[in-house]
């Protein structure tokens, strides 16, 4: 009984990683990623210059939210092939609350806790969101 089970068990298994493994080793995924390093610059650095002048967690907020716009519009236009619109802009908002979560996680304990530059902060709180949220993107923001 218990081999029936796994045998039955065992093609969705195979067909569930199949599907990751063409997700993120797709050329979409390689393109998203090359994106999100410019995004995680300008995150970086808007974060960082408005780290001179604020709280360091506030600025990696006020960082982080002003480089989606950017995002939006770049994924639109050389990533998913979609026209931008403001019910997609929404959707894209949407999207970025768990990255956002994990990056003020991230951010909160590397700049806090372990008082790494601003900088690095966002960049590791960028690497470890990155493929959650090119998933979130590619089945609902842009359905793709």
């Amino acid at each position: 009984m218990e081999r029936y089970v796994l045998m039955e068990v065992m093609p969705c298994v195979r067909k569930f990683l199949s599907d990751l493994f063409h997700i993120f080793f797709s050329k979409k995924f390689i393109e998203f990623t090359l994106l999100g390093g410019i995004n995680t610059f300008n995150t970086a650095w808007i974060s960082s210059l408005c780290a001179t002048f604020m709280q360091k967690n506030a600025a990696a907020c006020v960082g982080y939210a002003c480089s989606l716009t950017f995002a939006y519009y770049m994924n639109c236009r050389l990533i998913f092939s979609s026209k931008p619109t403001k019910r997609g802009y929404i959707k894209f908002w949407i999207t970025y609350i768990p990255s956002f979560v994990i990056y003020a996680l991230v951010t909160f304990l590397t700049i806090n806790t372990m008082h790494l530059p601003q900088f690095w902060g966002t960049v590791l709180a960028a690497t470890i969101s990155g493929p959650l949220t090119y998933a979130l993107m590619k089945f609902y923001t842009f359905r793709n």
